[in-house]
């Protein structure tokens, strides 16, 4: 009788106890994601019910009449917003003059005299050093700005 080598049968086993490992392993492995695609799939399903949630929360007619019932707030009507015509003369006339041309438009007004390339160039050169303020009568502060532009102008208007 022909006996197999020991050394082979030792090798078969160690295969056979290998294999049976990994066996084992997918199958606990298997079980993990079968439990992961249920855990996500529930997280879906809630996720689907909280949109629909949100979805009926956010309804603007449930909405419109929640703020009705509860806050005690009414639509803004015409009478509530103002025209430029509430504003002090003086403060509107220098709104307007900033913004457009003082005719009554609110278009900026195109620069009339654009940087040349060459005085950019010098600018850009010239040193970045911040001068302090100065404490000339002539410089406004912003209070004193805010004071004349709400000042009546002559005339009392």
């Amino acid at each position: 009788m022909i006996r197999p080598p020991i050394a082979l049968v030792i090798l078969a086993a160690l295969a056979g106890g290998a294999l049976f490992q990994i066996a084992f392993q997918v199958s606990a492995l298997e079980d993990d994601l079968a439990l992961l695609n249920r855990e996500i799939t529930s997280e879906r399903d809630s996720m689907h019910v909280l949109r629909a949630e949100w979805t009926h929360l956010n309804q603007p007619e449930r909405l419109a009449d929640l703020s009705v019932r509860y806050l005690d707030m009414e639509p803004a009507t015409t009478a509530l917003v103002g025209g430029l015509d509430i504003v002090p003369p003086r403060l509107a006339e220098t709104i307007l003059n900033a913004a457009g041309g003082g005719d009554g438009s609110l278009l900026p007004r195109p620069r009339l005299k654009p940087i040349s390339p060459p005085q950019f160039a010098a600018r850009r050169r010239s040193p970045n050093v911040v001068q302090p303020p100065s404490a000339s009568p002539s410089e406004n502060t912003f209070d004193d700005l805010l004071v004349q532009i709400l000042q009546p102008g002559p005339g009392g208007t």
